[in-house]
């Protein structure tokens, strides 16, 4: 089970293998593709968004390609997540209700809001960076990201930490 769309798993396998290429050098999608496994013509969409945000850097023509716009330590999970998958949905409920809130609780809600909050908080608090170290041969470390997600009453993140780590997210990415 991954936490992030194919789309978003896409993305980090990109900005993980530029992040191992040598500062400033393009990268065509094709190659990124091939290294990566993925099909060479969605990964160029995906590219040319991460293009459209600011995240890479993008040139036309034979010697062009990709490069990181910013490095790894600037670029959170949450923001690449947010930018393929849209903003977290306050009301999404863990049991497929229409309409779950603290007004309008499911069975499940108070418990789960529990391990929302402290992966929203691990994205946010996480960068790609910290995920590119290698695990042996097998390439970037993209899936050892295994937060860990206690309960509020042992530490974890209330959910006025998470608006307020989410506000900040938000308020950055507005001056950008």
């Amino acid at each position: 089970m991954s936490i992030f769309s194919q789309t978003t798993q896409y993305a980090l396998y990109a900005l993980t293998y530029l992040g191992q290429q040598e500062p400033g050098r393009y990268v065509m999608a094709r190659t990124i593709a091939e290294h990566e496994d993925v099909p060479a013509n969605y990964l160029a969409k995906v590219l040319q968004a991460l293009a459209r945000a600011g995240v890479v850097d993008s040139v036309r023509g034979p010697s062009g390609g990709f490069r990181l716009a910013r490095a790894l330590d600037e670029i959170t999970l949450f923001e690449i997540r947010a930018l393929f998958e849209g903003p977290w949905s306050k009301r999404a409920c863990v049991l497929g209700r229409k309409l779950c809130s603290e007004a309008d609780a499911c069975v499940a809600h108070h418990n789960w809001q529990h391990i929302v909050n402290a992966m929203k908080l691990y994205l946010i608090r996480t960068t790609v960076a910290e995920i590119v170290a290698p695990l042996g041969e097998g390439g970037p470390g993209l899936g050892s990201i295994v937060p860990s997600v206690p309960g509020e009453s042992e530490g974890g993140p209330s959910s006025a930490e998470i608006e307020a780590a989410i506000e900040t997210f938000d308020l950055a990415a507005a001056k950008d």
